[in-house]
Parts: structure tokens; C-alpha cells; sequence
């Protein structure tokens, strides 16, 4: 039975039980291959077929999923979720979305070559991948692991307000992690490169970079302490934002976890931060036409020019919070229901070069890779990220400095913000650009 039969099908059931709903179904496949030292270590190819149901009757929600995609399957599954939402205690903000909005058009997220893609090709591409970072530095004495990773599916969505979405995806990675070692001394490195399919896809790329990173902190010297000027590499902002994301999460807010809890209309940023999420952003890892709740993805200005304007919702937290929706309800499958995320999350570029940004530092430091993200706490804002990089004197590069922490608070961060450059990347790992600190904290470590 196709998709769309089973759709309108599912949403009769829903009203015959009396209740308001969404049905979505999922249909994929993902395949993911790892090896090291020149042998496959594994191989996971893997078939996702199912849908999730979600209820509302009178402010009580209930979800249930299925691997059964048949009218008794999902009939099923209407069941169970009525029954859930016959216990739960009502909520008036436990409903559809209000208006969902129109998607764009043509949004390009999905190659259907992909599914030609032969396993021993994919297998070839991680091979590749390691053996060349090992051949671009000899220093190399160690490849954790060297992978190929894709997924690609179809997804509907539909509810009884008469929201129905459907769209194909499709993503693929290739990423090595990876040992460098000079006498006594090793460093890591690690980097990944993606396309919508495979072609594309250059996995000898992705493995000189890694071994060129690993190989770029031998020889790495304690950092001094002090207050200082960083540069934060793309990857490390997009790590880092990527982390902070979660305190703009309108539920966390709710529930008194963000310290962003009561500033909206605030201050908290340098005039120099306007940051954003966009999910329908051409060229975003994370971008897809509609959300797991089928509300349009858009563009949300969370901080414009430091001010604090709002944050991610769900349909569940714009009633509560009387907000505009933002599409940030995502789905990790159709067996979960939705809950709020980033999509891509970045920086607004402020007209400046990152070659610009390091010629203008005399004296300074360029992190390169940060270690504890998930420590920073989310209620205080205060965080101690571990920190390795490169020194910069009068507007260069020069030696690897490690054993090194930026410390303060997330708000003290983000009014150090002094420039953010034109080099926008997106990342497997989200959307990161060169960002200019000034006069952040550092401490070396012996």
C-alpha cells in the first residue's frame, strides 16, 4: 500500500476515535563502514520502515509507533496512543500546530544516485580515506577509525488539520580519526567531509586533513595564562554553538534550565553577534522543508546585534510561551516523538576576511580543537573547555600550544565577540565560521 493511501487512511482512524492527530512515516536505509590498519571492522547496513502517532483529545497527548506498515499496523498504534492519552493529564498547549506555513519549493536535499552506490564502493571509500592520511604524513602511526556513513529515505507527514507534507533525503560522510606520533609525543586529529550522495564525496581529502591536523600539534608547548585575544576555528565554533544551542531551547527555558530563562528583549551579546538558525539553508547538513511536527523550516533570528529575540520552539512551547513557531520540533525516527533542536545554527558574518582577523592579533592564541563541551552548565552559563591550537605573533601563525583552558561564562563569552569572518562552513558537525575573542581567559596547564 503506498504511503499516501496509508496516510489519509491513518487520519480517518484518528477521527473516527474522536481525536486530532499527525501521522509520519518513515522509509529508509543507512549504511555505515568502518575500518583501520586496512581491514573492515564493520559493516552495518540497515532498513528503517515505520510510523509514529501522535494524539491529542482535550489538552491529553499520547505517541505510539509501529514497524507494521499496513492499515492493521497503524491502526494499532492509533489505539495504544488513545489509550496513553486517556492517563495523561491535560495541557491546553498539547495540540497541532496552528499554522504550519508553506515549505520552499525545490529545496534540493536528496541524490537519488546514492541507491546505485555498490557496498564495495563504499567500503573502497574508507579504505581511501586511510590510506591516504597515511600516506600524506608519516608521522601517522595510528587510524582509530575510518568510515563511510550514509542514509537516505523517504518521509511523510500529515495531520487532521490538513498539514501533509512528504519529501526524499539523502546524506553521505566520510570521516577519519586518527593518531600522529613524534618519539615519545602523540596528538590526534580528526575530519570529515559530506555530500547528498557520493559523488562528490572526495575521501582522500578528508584523510590528508586529518593526518595534517594530528601532525600541526607535535611539538605543542603549554599555553601561557593569562587574558588574551583567540581566534576560534569554524569547527570549533560550530562545536561550540552547536552546545550552546541547547540553552536557546524554549523547553529548557520552561523548565528553568537555560540561563536564558526571563532576558528575551535583553542584552546578552556584543552588538557584534546576530545569530541564527535556518533550517531550509541550501547548503545545511540539517535542512529539510518541514520539521517532525510538518511546520515550515524558516529562518530564526535568536540574537540580533546582542539583543536576545526569542528562542526554538515546538508547537507544545510557542502556545505555552504565546511565540510564533520556529519548525525546531525534529524526529531522531519514527519510533520518537518530536523535540526541539537546532537545525543550522550560526553566525552572522560581519565583513571580515579570517586572513584579516589574524593579520589584526599580535599576540594571541587560535584554538583549533576544544575537549568538555558537554560540561558547560546550562543554568550558570559557566564553562572550563579544554583547548588545543596554534600561537599567533604579529599576525601569524607559529608554534602548537595544548595542556591549555578557556574558562568564564557563556555570557562573557558572547560579549567578547569582536568579529565573526566571511568563511562560513557547513559542517558535518553544523555551520562554523572564524570568530575574534577578545580578552578571554586562558590557563596554561604544565
Amino acid at each position: 500500500m503506498k504511503d499516501s493511501t496509508l496516510v489519509q487512511e491513518a487520519l480517518a482512524e484518528i477521527r473516527r476515535v474522536g481525536c486530532e492527530g499527525e501521522i509520519y512515516i518513515e522509509q529508509s536505509r543507512s549504511t555505515k563502514v568502518s575500518v583501520s590498519g586496512g581491514m573492515v571492522e564493520s559493516l552495518e547496513v540497515r532498513e528503517d520502515r515505520g510510523a509514529g502517532v501522535r494524539l491529542f483529545d482535550q489538552g491529553r497527548a499520547g505517541f505510539s509507533f509501529t514497524a507494521e506498515l499496513s492499515a492493521p499496523g497503524i491502526a494499532s498504534a492509533i489505539e495504544r496512543a488513545r489509550s496513553i492519552a486517556e492517563v495523561v493529564a491535560p495541557d491546553p498547549a498539547n495540540r497541532l500546530p496552528d499554522d504550519p506555513g508553506q515549505p520552499l519549493p525545490d529545496m534540493r536535499l536528496f541524490d537519488p544516485r546514492l541507491a546505485e552506490v555498490p557496498v564495495r564502493r563504499k567500503i573502497e571509500m574508507a579504505l581511501g580515506a586511510e590510506e591516504a592520511a597515511r600516506a600524506a604524513e608519516q608521522r601517522v602511526s595510528g587510524v582509530r577509525e575510518s568510515s563511510y556513513q550514509d542514509v537516505s529515505g523517504s518521509y511523510h507527514l500529515a495531520n487532521t488539520a490538513g498539514m501533509e507534507s512528504s519529501f526524499c533525503l539523502s546524506r553521505a560522510h566520510v570521516s577519519v580519526e586518527l593518531k600522529a606520533t613524534d618519539g615519545n609525543e602523540s596528538q590526534t586529529g580528526w575530519h570529515a567531509g559530506w555530500k547528498l550522495g557520493a559523488e562528490g564525496l572526495d575521501p582522500a581529502i578528508v584523510g590528508r586533513e586529518a593526518a595534517r591536523k594530528a601532525a600541526a600539534k607535535l611539538g605543542a608547548r603549554p599555553a601561557e595564562t593569562g587574558r588574551m585575544t583567540v581566534l576560534l576555528s569554524p569547527e570549533v565554533t560550530a562545536s561550540l554553538f552547536g552546545e550552546l544551542a541547547a540553552l536557546f531551547s524554549a523547553d529548557a527555558v520552561l523548565k528553568g534550565r537555560s540561563l536564558l530563562a526571563g532576558k528575551a528583549g535583553d542584552r546578552i551579546a556584543s552588538s557584534n553577534v546576530t545569530l541564527i538558525d535556518d533550517g531550509r539553508h541550501p547548503e545545511g547538513y540539517a535542512s529539510a522543508p518541514v520539521d517532525g511536527e510538518g511546520v515550515a523550516s524558516r529562518e530564526t533570528v535568536l540574537i540580533d546585534r546582542g539583543v536576545l529575540r526569542g528562542f526554538l520552539h515546538s508547537a507544545y512551547t510557542a502556545a505555552r510561551m504565546g511565540a510564533s513557531l520556529t519548525g525546531n520540533a525534529l524526529r531522531g525516527d519514527y519510533c520518537s516523538r518530536p523535540h526541539i533542536s537546532r537545525t543550522n545554527l550560526y553566525l552572522r558574518p560581519t565583513g571580515v576576511s579570517a586572513e584579516q582577523l589574524l593579520r589584526g592579533v599580535s599576540d594571541g592564541v587560535c584554538v583549533m580543537e576544544v575537549m568538555g563541551l558537554h560540561t558547560i552548565n546550562p543554568v550558570t552559563g559557566d564553562f572550563s573547555l579544554g583547548a588545543s591550537g596554534l600561537r599567533i605573533e604579529s599576525g601569524g601563525l607559529t608554534a602548537p600550544v595544548d595542556r591549555m583552558a578557556i574558562a568564564g561564562n557563556i555570557l562573557e563569552l558572547l560579549g567578547s565577540v569582536e568579529a565573526v569572518a566571511d568563511d562560513l562552513e557547513f559542517l558535518v558537525i553544523g555551520p562554523g565560521a572564524t570568530v575574534l575573542l577578545r580578552n578571554l581567559a586562558v590557563n596554561g596547564q604544565s
